[in-house]
């Protein structure tokens, strides 16, 4: 036959196992402590971020009602020279649209070239230094500081021309 011996254990028996049961029950507490910390944080951070965003926009909303409502025309570029924004004034007189011009091409686009030919020997000699014919022409002086005011020839979609006083900052 079978013959079972039981004991009672002694307190000792299951100490190692209950240590061990504690210690990851702890973690465990620990680790979905942190968790709930960190997401609660993201959360808050992506809300954040969400608020900011809006913010962003309505600012950029706002900034562009303003230069599109403006009876003069706007043209911004990026150092290089190429166009990033083009309002609705400057669509008006130039015959563009903005998305035929912004990333695409530089002011050079509606200027006479000779024009541009001729600033740069003059502008050449006023500051000691010589200055190419092109994008140059016209942001010299702003990268050193000063406003550059000018009247230049521009020239329409369509090739007629009229005048206007151009100032670069």
């Amino acid at each position: 036959g079978w013959g079972v011996i039981a004991q009672q254990p002694t307190r000792d028996a299951f100490a190692p196992r209950t240590e061990a049961l504690q210690s990851a029950t702890l973690m465990y507490a620990l680790f979905v402590l942190l968790s709930a910390a960190l997401g609660y944080f993201v959360m808050a951070a992506l809300g954040s971020l969400q608020r900011s965003r809006q913010e962003l926009a309505q600012a950029n909303a706002w900034q562009h009602a303003i230069l599109d409502s403006a009876h003069l025309s706007v043209i911004s570029t990026d150092r290089e020279g190429v166009i990033r924004s083009f309002n609705r004034t400057a669509e008006r007189w130039l015959g563009y649209r903005a998305d035929e011009l912004v990333g695409k091409s530089t002011p050079a686009t509606l200027h006479d070239p000779q024009e541009v030919e001729r600033r740069a020997v003059a502008l050449s000699q006023e500051l000691g230094t010589t200055i190419a014919p092109g994008f140059e022409v016209f942001v010299a002086k702003a990268r050193g500081g000063a406003t550059d005011e000018n009247e230049w020839t521009y020239i329409r979609k369509d090739g007629s021309r009229f005048p206007v006083a151009l100032a670069v900052t």
